[in-house]
């Protein structure tokens, strides 16, 4: 199984922090807006019908990483597990995209998708 650095997971973090918070236009401007826009996130999340909360500590050491072999730069899928006040961790998922582009310190982060898995 696939882990993520530190700064990597951090930035999975983040977005998970905005999604919590209901910043999804902040959440879409660390993702570039580039495929999942602000409105798309809030509506996976409204239509879920229950009210995330902040993962437990452990839950960042259980991302779902796989590295995608074919990109032209490092690049990995990443499903984070998301938790509700009612449910603990549901099955409701934030599905992204990490990648180290040569060039730029870091990481960027793409949001496939919020949804049940």
């Amino acid at each position: 199984m696939e882990h993520l650095d530190s700064a990597a997971a951090e930035l999975v973090k983040r977005v998970v922090e905005l999604l919590v918070a209901g910043e999804f236009d902040a959440a879409a401007q660390i993702t570039g807006d580039s495929r999942l826009s602000a409105e798309g996130m809030a509506e996976a999340i409204r239509s879920y019908g229950r009210t995330l909360v902040l993962p437990p500590s452990h839950a960042w050491r259980e991302l779902d990483v796989v590295r995608v072999a074919a990109a032209a730069e490092p690049t990995w899928s990443v499903v984070c597990d998301l938790w509700t006040l009612e449910e603990g961790r549901s099955d409701l998922s934030l599905v992204c995209t990490l990648a180290r582009p040569a060039g730029i310190e870091g990481a960027t982060i793409e949001i496939d998708g919020v949804y049940v898995r």
